[in-house]
């Protein structure tokens, strides 16, 4: 059982510092990932705006089906829409990486850009090359 110490003689106190633990260089540090705060529907957003592309292409196809369900006089309208879409896709699936082309990336960025422009190019001179009615 300890004994207390007389009314004038003190206790040796144990120290307060701790030893230091050994600090790493700053350029040797992971660097950490800081903790921002993070809107709840930031991540569907982002989602979202990986989409757009494919949405853009997906509306202009559907203007220029459109188009050209309009009748006769205007099918040669329609196909320059129809190519001038497909060409923008192209290169939109050039421009963009593979995780931001969203849904147009289906195999290699080469091979998806090498068969859009294909097509939009087939289509356009189709649709200068044909006769109007």
């Amino acid at each position: 059982m300890p004994v207390a110490p007389a009314s004038g003689a003190t206790a040796a106190a144990p120290s307060l510092r701790a030893a230091a633990p050994r600090t790493v260089p700053r350029r040797l540090r992971a660097s950490a990932p800081r903790a921002t705060p993070v809107h709840p529907l930031a991540g569907r957003f982002a989602q979202a705006l990986a989409h757009l592309p494919y949405l853009i292409v997906l509306a202009g196809i559907a203007a220029a089906l459109a188009a050209i369900r309009v009748g006769a006089a205007s099918v040669r309208s329609g196909t320059l829409v129809l190519a001038g879409v497909l060409l923008f896709a192209a290169i939109v699936r050039l421009a963009l990486p593979d995780g931001r082309a969203g849904m147009l990336s289906l195999r290699r960025r080469w091979l998806d850009v090498a068969t859009l422009a294909a097509f939009g190019m087939g289509l356009l001179a189709a649709a200068l090359l044909a006769v109007p009615a």
